[in-house]
């Protein structure tokens, strides 16, 4: 599971990033600090669900 910000110019910093997620351990996930984006950026999830 990842949680990543697109700046208006293209580029991308992760917020979160839980590579090894279970869904078994579902906490809360909370910021420090309040992230501020400059308009027009958008915030991404990116997940993957395997039900073998």
């Amino acid at each position: 599971m990842r949680f990543s910000v697109i700046y208006p110019d293209g580029t991308r910093d992760d917020i979160i990033n839980v590579p090894d997620y279970n869904f078994a351990w579902q906490p809360s996930y909370r910021l420090s600090q309040p992230m501020l984006f400059p308009a027009g950026s958008r915030v991404v999830i990116e997940g993957a669900f395997d039900n073998s």
